[in-house]
């Protein structure tokens, strides 16, 4: 523990007031630029972005705009909503899913710059797939290749670091539920993973399409049914999220007043991060194969994402674990325990840890070929083809040496990576503000002509 404490104070600092301020002041910039958030546009916006029909002239792309909509919604799912969520509520009180919700608001608007710019200077492959992302925004459209270098180098290790950790938290729950043992559940893992990845982008596509509706229904029905369960404190919990996250309390003799509401902040940043991916770029790295002839359309379809994984799916599981109360009874290094407890105060014992396994279970699976593929191309950025490869056997590997010896989750290690990735990208956005704001003012010209 005391080794990881120099970390833990860094990240704590880095994420408090400095992030947090470049995120609300960039996104606040972004969206006075942009201007597309009239309630007169609403209806129309919504409309031709759910829209899939009309002719194919004019358009390219690797994979169709729902499927890169679900796979990059698969790739925001995965632990951090078992683990990071009520670790979150643990470390920051309540009041971190208020501000979890705060950034995720203000994610929307960099999440769609991200997403539109990297179609804007996606390119082909020697495959002939479509390519984008940060790292060849940065390249194509600013010539900042050290940052381009540094932004995919940052996300490769951070995929390392995840690819690891997903198949850890699934051993961990399926040998203590069910007595399975890791080195069997890595070989299933990678068995399951392994042909997704070789199938590339347009099998990953095709698969995250038929799962990933089913899996959130899903989920979200059996939260729900917790919540009602526990409705009657259901209106001081949401009191208790508002207050913790802005009324400054009394402090004793020599302490910080405000220090509870800069936890909340710290955490809740954090998390809000990592939940919608906004910052980070990574959904524009599917979205960039999409088949597209708009890019603003394609962009507000990451939009989407992140109302239905960090608005619903992570606050309904931070509401989880706060009616029942289990944040305050079981201590963060057992944090592992938390929502199969809570799911246990409205199903049966036995029920609720099969149900626990079987979300955490499908939520790593389904988010960690899309990651993998995340990283793959960062590779193939920095190295060509082969290097995306190389990649790729490498991660495979990773995930058996997750299943096989676990994984020490250095949260504050993890998010002191996860800076080196977000600043660039968001500068990189904010320099090529202009741009995003030509783009979606012609799309809004053209009567939102499809």
């Amino acid at each position: 523990m005391k080794e990881a404490m120099p970390f833990t104070v860094l990240s704590y600092g880095l994420w408090s007031p400095p992030i947090m301020l470049l995120l609300l002041i960039g996104s606040g910039f972004l969206l006075s630029r942009f201007g597309f958030l009239r309630v007169s546009r609403l209806e129309g916006l919504i409309r031709k972005t759910l829209d899939a029909s009309g002719p194919d002239a004019g358009r390219e792309g690797t994979i169709p705009s729902f499927d890169a909509f679900a796979t990059a919604l698969g790739g925001s799912l995965g632990v951090h909503n078992w683990i990071g969520v009520p670790l979150a509520v643990a470390l920051g009180g309540p009041g971190a899913l208020f501000w979890m919700t705060v950034v995720a608001a203000f994610g929307m608007v960099i999440l769609y710059g991200e997403i539109l710019l990297g179609l804007l200077y996606r390119e082909k492959n020697s495959r002939g797939e479509w390519v984008g992302g940060p790292a060849y925004t940065m390249k194509k459209g600013l010539g900042w290749k050290w940052a381009a270098r540094l932004y995919a180098v940052g996300l490769i290790l951070q995929v390392g670091l995840f690819t690891m950790s997903q198949p850890a938290m699934i051993s961990q729950h399926l040998h203590r539920s069910f007595g399975i043992e890791g080195s069997l559940i890595g070989i299933v893992v990678v068995l399951v993973v392994a042909p997704l990845l070789f199938g590339g982008i347009r099998r990953i596509g095709r698969v995250m399409k038929a799962i990933i509706p089913l899996l959130v229904l899903a989920y979200i029905i059996t939260v729900v049914c917790i919540l009602w369960s526990n409705r009657a404190v259901l209106p001081d919990m949401l009191i208790s999220v508002l207050t913790h996250a802005l009324v400054i309390p009394t402090a004793p003799a020599g302490a910080f007043a405000g220090a509870g509401i800069v936890a909340s902040m710290s955490w809740g940043l954090s998390r809000g991060i990592h939940s919608g991916g906004a910052g980070m770029g990574t959904a524009s790295i599917v979205h960039s194969a999409a088949v597209n002839r708009h890019p603003p359309k394609q962009a507000f379809w990451g939009m989407l994402a992140v109302l239905i994984d960090t608005f619903l799916i992570s606050n309904l599981t931070g509401w989880v674990v706060l009616v029942t109360g289990v944040w305050k009874v079981i201590p963060t290094h057992r944090v592992t325990e938390m929502l199969p407890t809570a799911f246990a105060d409205a199903f049966p014992s036995d029920h609720a840890h099969l149900l626990d396994a079987v979300f955490l279970t499908l939520f790593a699976l389904v988010s960690l070929p899309v990651f993998i593929f995340y990283g793959e191309k960062q590779g193939e950025f920095l190295f060509g083809p082969r290097g995306g490869h190389a990649l790729r056997f490498l991660y495979l590997g990773v995930i058996l040496a997750g299943s096989f010896w676990g994984f020490s989750s250095r949260w504050p290690v993890w998010d002191l990576l996860l800076i080196a990735i977000v600043v660039p990208n968001l500068l990189a956005l904010l320099a090529l503000s202009r741009k995003t704001k030509e783009a979606t003012q012609a799309y809004l010209a053209a009567d939102l002509e499809t």
